[in-house]
């Protein structure tokens, strides 16, 4: 998944519903947080407006209102939790960003290889990084800590 110099400020990896993914480009942005948080409320009632606006005029709204129902069962634990991990993420860089740290949810991505985050603001590695097993390489070039 290629989001090089799109000039994002942040991105929650826990929405990203690509089960499958092994390589993410999150180089050349602005961003000042990768999280692993869950969906917050406001994202869940955005969500839920848009389902409503969705099934109201038009075509069958009963159809279009259960369709948006599965569509969420399949990505959903519940209402706040994501079913969708990125248990096979091989490879992260998000070099040149404004990164001041990295959350401790980082520590999920077992799968993970290589990770690169040349040129933040990173002072401080979470405690539970050193436990994934998998983690070969990880470039912290250019960063105060």
């Amino acid at each position: 998944l290629d989001l090089r110099a799109l000039d994002l400020d942040s991105i929650d990896y826990a929405i990203l519903p690509i089960p499958e993914l092994k390589r993410v480009l999150l180089a050349n942005n602005r961003m000042t947080s990768i999280s692993g948080k869950q969906l917050d409320n406001d994202d869940k009632s955005n969500d839920d407006k848009g389902a409503s606006r969705g099934s109201g005029g038009g075509g069958d709204g009963k159809t279009k209102g259960r369709a948006a129902n599965a569509a969420r069962e399949n990505l959903f634990v519940d209402d706040m939790t994501p079913k969708v991990t990125l248990d096979c993420l091989e490879y992260m860089n998000a070099d040149y960003n404004m990164l001041p740290e990295l959350p401790e949810t980082l520590t999920s991505l077992t799968s993970l290889t290589e990770l690169s985050l040349v040129g933040n603001k990173i002072t401080v590695l979470p405690n539970g990084l050193f436990i994934l097993t998998n983690l070969v390489r990880i470039n912290l070039r250019d960063n105060p800590i």
